[in-house]
């Protein structure tokens, strides 16, 4: 017998199906990530929730949800807050949110120094602007 007769030990059926399992994983990433650049994303389209309001310290906190429904992520989101009273703005807050993809959602808290739960007065929350990307 020579040296050339010698043939490396074939796989075993466990090393077949870790390379079959590792060939479907790759094909998958590949169909996702080509599934993602050719599908038009839309906007981002933000929508704002108050979910509760709780006395702090600091004043009154306005826990708020924003909400992506849209394609994109949105960056630097700045989400504003006014609390008024017969129509005139008695009190002002806002933050900025560094980004919220799409269907996602991020929480903050605006902080007033006037009681947004006292009569006769209203509080107000929405999206000054923000960057799509």
């Amino acid at each position: 017998m020579s040296d050339n007769d010698h043939h490396s030990p074939s796989s075993s059926p466990g090393e077949r199906a870790v390379g079959v399992l590792g060939a479907l994983v790759v094909c998958a990433m590949l169909t996702v990530l080509v599934h993602q650049a050719v599908t038009w994303h839309g906007p981002p389209r933000l929508t704002t929730q108050i979910t509760q309001v709780q006395r702090t310290d600091a004043g009154y906190a306005a826990s708020v949800v924003v909400e992506n429904t849209g394609g994109r992520t949105a960056e630097g989101v700045h989400v504003t807050g006014e609390i008024t009273r017969e129509n005139t703005v008695v009190d002002t807050a806002s933050t900025t949110i560094g980004y919220v993809p799409p269907d996602s959602h991020r929480e903050v808290a605006l902080v007033f120094t006037t009681d947004p739960e006292r009569p006769n007065v209203d509080l107000r929350v929405g999206i000054a602007g923000f960057t799509p990307m």
